[in-house]
């Protein structure tokens, strides 16, 4: 939408010089030279800003249209002390195929898979999402130390900031923070190990 603004100033710009520098020669002829354009370059001019005035909307209107047509998903997350429970919704007007669903640490871009057997409702989590199509991944606390473990490993560390939960599809992927509580609810439970 910038570009937009960015045209259509220097089209602003370009037409007030043009007025400008015809208001200036018709009111002082004797001190100019004698150039002055008449009303059809002027309007040749403006023709021709238009064009790629309206050639930039065309261009920002079909991009537009691309990204609001392409397939879409919402992450919820909700946290008790014993439990993480992760909801997918599609909202795209695209049907979404989701391949994976991962932990990644934003420091290493390392990633830990989630949607595996023994987490309950992982089978389901995996593949094609109409819109409005809805599936939930509830990760019971006797597995927080199974997944703390696992992102050790994965990531070399124990040092959890800045966890993203990551919803891999065919065409994209969509993120969202990992919830600050089920992180502590981690380190607690490697702590106590």
């Amino acid at each position: 939408m910038r570009l937009v603004y960015w045209v259509g100033g220097l089209a602003a710009c370009a037409a007030s010089g043009m007025l400008g520098l015809a208001a200036g020669i018709n009111l002082n002829p004797t001190s100019t030279v004698k150039f002055v354009p008449d009303g059809s370059v002027f309007a040749d001019w403006l023709s021709g800003v238009g064009t790629v005035f309206a050639a930039f909307v065309a261009l920002y209107l079909a991009d537009r249209q691309r990204r609001d047509n392409t397939a879409k998903i919402e992450i919820s997350q909700y946290f008790s002390r014993d439990n993480l429970t992760i909801d997918l919704v599609s909202i795209g007007e695209k049907p979404a195929v989701v391949k994976g669903i991962f932990i990644r640490s934003k420091r290493t871009r390392k990633q830990a898979k989630l949607n595996r057997s023994p987490i309950s409702g992982y089978e389901k989590m995996v593949g094609r999402y109409e819109y409005g199509d809805a599936n939930r991944l509830a990760i019971s606390q006797s597995l927080f130390l199974d997944i703390a473990i696992e992102l050790e490993h994965e990531f070399g560390s124990r040092n959890f900031d800045g966890l993203l939960l990551v919803v891999g599809t065919a065409t994209a992927e969509f993120r969202a923070e990992l919830d600050g509580d089920f992180i502590q609810a981690l380190r607690k439970e490697l702590a106590d190990v």
